[in-house]
């Protein structure tokens, strides 16, 4: 089973600055992760899709990020139709689904 992630909802890639080993050098406001984070809900949530965020807790347990990441669950959990779980019970949903597995066919390095 794998759980869809992406990078722009893990706070990696906003917090994260190690010199010489990670980071661009630039560290975002949460003010403005905050607001990708949640343009970003609202989208996948019109399109029936799946939010899941990635938070490491020495980056976004910062107070003004662990504030702005708390504004964000409330506005989550404040729609009433979200339904918000940790990935062991999503993964346990889809698997009681019976769905097919999705296969992929790999390139044929031959083919231009």
């Amino acid at each position: 089973m794998e759980i869809p992630v992406q990078w722009a909802l893990d706070d990696w890639e906003q917090y994260c600055y190690l010199p010489g080993i990670s980071g661009s050098g630039l560290i975002e406001s949460p003010r403005k992760v905050r607001e990708l984070w949640s343009l970003e809900f609202r989208a996948l949530r019109a399109e029936g899709g799946c939010f899941v965020l990635t938070n490491h807790p020495f980056l976004s347990g910062r107070p003004s990020r662990a504030a702005a990441l708390e504004e964000l669950i409330e506005e989550v959990t404040g729609t009433g139709d979200t339904w918000v779980a940790p990935l062991a019970d999503l993964a346990r949903h889809v698997r009681s689904l019976d769905l097919p597995p999705r296969t992929l066919t790999p390139p044929d390095p031959d083919r231009p």
